[in-house]
């Protein structure tokens, strides 16, 4: 995938517990969110994070599996009660 010159980033992903609120439907998403993440790590590809009712969760995840070289690359689709910790993530060395 990451020869293929169409793959330019991975995504859209992340969590979105806007209609599911079942917590083992919670943690399925995280593992999924994880696997992504570190995917877009090892084929060096920016990630497009989508969040919804999860804002915690994502970026505790992000802060926790995603590598700091990738924080310059993430795109991150966030809703305006956000904005105020995307920048904590934007200012990591």
């Amino acid at each position: 995938m990451q020869s293929d010159p169409k793959v330019v980033a991975i995504g859209e992903c992340g969590l979105d517990y806007h209609y599911d609120k079942d917590e083992a439907k919670h943690a399925l998403q995280k593992e999924v969110f994880v696997a992504q993440m570190k995917m877009a790590a090892e084929l060096k590809k920016p990630l497009i994070v989508h969040t919804r009712e999860a804002e915690e969760d994502t970026l505790a995840l992000m802060l926790e599996h995603l590598p700091r070289s990738v924080f310059p690359k993430v795109f991150q689709n966030v809703f305006p009660k956000v904005f105020p910790k995307v920048t904590r993530l934007t200012t990591i060395p």
